[in-house]
């Protein structure tokens, strides 16, 4: 997947933090996972798995890749590159993190709100040393590791509203 800013107004942070953290395919690939944006399969495999399930706020492409690779090969194909444009703004992206945290908590929502605070922090923190070590300059890492906890404390409020009895959105 390579990512492209769509105009020169778009936030070079959000571009960054998507071409650090967006879409690791290849790691994807081999948990048997993929994602609607370069998603590649004959209409009939996914007819067989039943289709899409557009009750899902977000992570419908990894509930539906799950399925698939119950019978047939998820494939990572190095030699295929797809565009995909960054988000242009900060508030896109978190509206993109908060969608995400509500398709995660529509399919493992029995896991706990201790457990899932957990599971943000450490990607918070994965996401922050991976910054880190890039090759980014200074204020490009600060910059995203700041976006990082921001994104952390999204995830946080956002998991604190389900938990309280609210339903993902898609917004």
């Amino acid at each position: 997947m390579r990512l492209f800013q769509q105009d020169q107004t778009a936030d070079p942070a959000v571009a960054d933090y998507e071409q650090l953290f967006a879409f690791n395919l290849e790691k994807m690939a081999a948990n048997n996972n993929c994602v609607t944006a370069n998603w590649f399969s004959p209409r009939a495999v996914v007819g067989q798995v039943g289709g899409f399930d557009a009750r899902h706020k977000s992570g419908g492409d990894t509930e539906m890749s799950k399925r698939i690779a119950r019978s047939h090969d998820i494939v990572f194909a190095p030699d295929v590159v797809v565009a995909h444009p960054a988000r242009r703004s900060r508030s896109e992206l978190l509206s993109k993190e908060r969608r995400y945290v509500g398709g995660r908590w529509q399919g493992e929502r029995q896991i706990g709100t201790a457990r899932w605070v957990r599971i943000f922090a450490i990607e918070m923190a994965a996401r922050s040393k991976r910054t880190l070590l890039s090759r980014l300059g200074l204020g490009r890492k600060l910059a995203l590791v700041a976006m990082a906890l921001q994104i952390y404390g999204l995830q946080l409020s956002e998991l604190r509203r389900l938990v309280n009895g609210g339903t993902p959105t898609r917004d």
